[in-house]
């Protein structure tokens, strides 16, 4: 059966981010499908509420029949909690993703909404090269490849609006998925990557239908970092559903 293969980029990416990954795959009976959410969406529009059924109305747009696998990095990842809890698909694979803050934690909540707020005047305001350079001099991006990013090939509304109205501080907690057997799910993280290594040793020792896979010299950001690596994950995990259905 035919399955198609979509892919959520994070902040600060670009559907070209994912290049090296799809060539990699090869194509067979799988089709890929890489969205942008600078240039797809109305993207000052959206929030966690709203965002499911917009992803909905983009995949008609494209086309998409076959079943969804999604695809998710970072902020990507955790755009595709919404996604399984409406059933849209029940395939997935997270790299460098988390799931939530817990309901009852506001202060973390509350910490992370002004984090987030103060980034997103960041680049409203500040010039390009240094607001990109900050971004990039987070203690989490030390071990990863830093990625070029254009000024031209992005909208400073539509990143500031990412930032807030995708904030960690607005989503639900979705760690509960893990849990569902419906789900089936992959789930990587670079060994550099100290954060995102800790939620994958802990999603290992929980989660019974979820494959953890740890990249070897790879941080944050594993599709700069390890591309062929993470493809290889990423298809034998597409080559183990497709046994299975």
């Amino acid at each position: 059966m035919e399955q198609s293969l979509v892919f959520i980029h994070g902040f600060l990416g670009q559907a070209t981010d994912w290049q090296p990954i799809v060539s990699t795959l090869g194509s067979g009976r799988t089709s890929f499908h890489c969205l942008d959410l600078n240039q797809d969406f109305s993207i000052s529009e959206l929030n966690f509420q709203n965002w499911a059924d917009a992803f909905l109305h983009w995949t008609k747009k494209q086309k998409i029949s076959a079943p969804m696998c999604l695809v998710g990095y970072s902020m990507g990842g955790r755009l595709i909690g919404p996604l399984l809890e409406k059933g849209f698909a029940n395939k997935a694979v997270f790299l460098s993703s988390q799931f939530g803050l817990p309901a009852d934690d506001f202060q973390q909540r509350a910490e992370r909404r002004l984090f987030n707020q103060t980034w997103a005047q960041k680049f409203l305001n500040e010039p390009w090269q240094k607001v990109s350079a900050d971004w990039n001099q987070q203690a989490i991006f030390n071990q990863s490849t830093a990625p070029v990013r254009k000024e031209s090939d992005f909208d400073r509304q539509k990143l500031a609006a990412m930032l807030t109205g995708f904030s960690i501080s607005e989503q639900k907690d979705y760690s509960s998925l893990w849990q569902r057997n419906d789900l089936k799910t992959l789930y990587m993280a670079g060994e550099n990557d100290l954060k995102y290594l800790a939620i994958a040793q802990e999603i290992q020792a929980k989660a019974n239908n979820t494959q953890v896979r740890i990249i070897k010299n790879a941080g944050h950001r594993l599709l700069l970092d390890q591309p062929q690596i993470v493809a290889h994950e990423i298809s034998n995990f597409i080559s183990v559903l497709k046994k299975s259905s």
